[in-house]
């Protein structure tokens, strides 16, 4: 009986049998443990040897220094490099921006604003950060809130107090002071005073609320201008105070050149990990055990041979272990997370191919023409000669008897296989359309040859019949002849 192929879901040997999806993903998870676990002890011992190699502590101190002077931003270390965040102010009732009085100290405040409403804080100190900090302070310049640095005004304090008024607080020379306002000009006389911060606006109903004598109604009115500052509570932070930080980060020159540089130093210290932990478990390692087996495949007992079923040559092996290697190397993008986030999506895409691919191959696996299988399970031989010298020399192996049965499946004899064909030629005769001519008259070329093999192969057996040697008949003896000579 003629075997059923097309019921078979994956094309390969039928002595081979593909690792499931659940091995190949559990020996990348122990690669993938092993290959961080030998990133983190690369990052954390020669990664700070070589940033103090290359001058980070003196970037540091210097940033440290340069931008604590501003009174409202910090620095800190983070995406493996120098970054800062914004000072802000927590009252009792834990929320930013919107605290009664300023109930914490900070160091570089000398406890300034300690007992103060946050407002007053902020106001303060966005205040001397446009007209002092950016007028006197080393290496600084006055920069607007698109970042961009102004040159254009005068190196004096009515100058930068002017330019704060009309650029920061929207309080144009000229320009009517509405209810709406929360600040209006300070005043000297008559005379507007630009070395002095704006005043509240009397004006307006919110201010009112100070002097109220009903504590809620003061509460309400200090949370609204501490959030005209500084509204940290929302996704998107906003206010004077946050736009002078955004002003900082993205225009002071001085800054830019010490963050780059740190940057720099940062992503150097960290390339030894990156590049060698990858190489050594997804790389090195399988190149130097049989069959491209890392620790992860040899734990789960798997191993990479070719796609025709035989051992794969080394040439194929290395191309399947750079090809899986290859994604670790989106750590290379500056941005860490950037690139760790496009490493997890190329190896998301290609374990979803390869659980849909009927033969379970990868991406990587496809390139490489290999196959990666359940190495228990699986009989293979370096060539198709050395299976056949196996079965010579082996013929009554369990390997050799599954060959030999199914060479038997697929191989009938000729008569049965022509009666079969002829059966279903002449069935598919009778079932097709009058109409189609050609595909009739195909069909009955095919038939008429399916019985003439089946002729000729019966006078061949007619003709191997006669050609026996006949038996010899016996000679009749007469009776009285046997007797007289008896």
């Amino acid at each position: 009986m003629q075997t059923d192929n097309s019921k078979k879901p994956y094309i390969y040997p039928d002595n081979i049998v593909p690792a499931g999806t659940g091995k190949i993903v559990g020996g990348f998870i122990i690669d993938g443990a092993i290959t961080m676990l030998l990133f983190a002890t690369l990052y954390f011992t020669a990664g700070p040897a070589i940033s103090a190699n290359m001058g980070a502590n003196d970037i540091v101190e210097n940033v440290t220094t340069y931008v604590s002077e501003t009174k409202f931003i910090r620095p800190v270390t983070a995406d493996g490099g120098l970054t800062c965040r914004i000072y802000s102010y927590t009252g009792d009732d834990g929320n930013i921006g919107e605290d009664l009085k300023i109930s914490k100290d900070y160091e570089i405040f000398d406890g300034k604003y300690v007992g103060k409403y946050a407002y007053e804080a902020y106001e303060d100190i966005i205040w001397s950060f446009y007209t002092g900090w950016s007028l006197t302070g080393n290496n600084c310049a006055l920069v607007d809130n698109k970042g961009t640095i102004v040159s254009d005004v005068e190196k004096t304090t009515n100058s930068y107090g002017k330019w704060t008024y009309e650029n920061i607080f929207g309080l144009v020379q000229g320009s009517p002071i509405t209810p709406a306002s929360y600040f209006t000009y300070a005043l000297d006389g008559e005379q507007i005073n630009y070395n002095v911060a704006p005043a509240l606006n009397p004006s307006n109903e919110v201010v009112k609320k100070l002097s109220s004598s009903d504590e809620n109604e003061v509460k309400t009115a200090a949370a609204t201008l501490a959030s005209y500052f500084y509204n940290g509570s929302s996704s998107s932070p906003s206010g004077l105070y946050y736009d002078g930080y955004q002003a900082f980060m993205a225009g002071q020159p001085y800054y830019n050149k010490l963050y780059k540089q740190a940057s720099q130093i940062a992503y150097i210290a960290r390339l030894p990990a990156v590049i060698i932990a990858p190489l050594l478990a997804f790389l090195i390692l399988p190149l130097c055990i049989p069959e491209g087996r890392s620790l992860g495949k040899l734990l789960m007992k798997t191993a990479v041979i070719g796609a025709d079923g035989y051992s794969a040559p080394k040439w194929r092996i290395l191309i399947h272990c750079l090809l899986a290697t290859l994604p670790w190397y989106a750590l290379l993008i500056p941005n860490m997370m950037l690139g760790f986030m496009a490493m997890v999506i190329v190896w998301v895409i290609s374990y979803i191919l390869l659980y849909v691919d009927k033969r379970h191959q990868s991406i990587h696996e496809r390139i490489a023409g290999t196959l990666t299988i359940d190495y228990a399970a699986s009989t293979y031989f370096g060539c198709k000669e050395d299976e056949e010298t196996y079965i010579r020399n082996n013929p009554d192996s369990a390997f050799a008897k599954s060959k030999e049965e199914k060479k038997e499946d697929e191989f009938p004899t000729s008569v049965e296989a022509a009666l079969a064909i002829n059966k279903d030629l002449t069935s598919a005769k009778e079932d097709e359309p009058a109409s189609n001519k050609e595909a009739v008259d195909l069909t009955d070329t095919e038939s008429t040859d399916v019985e003439e093999l089946a002729a000729l192969d019966s006078e061949q057996s007619r003709a191997e019949k006669a050609e026996e040697p006949k038996q010899k008949e016996p000679t009749p003896v007469d009776e009285d002849e046997f007797l007289d000579k008896k």
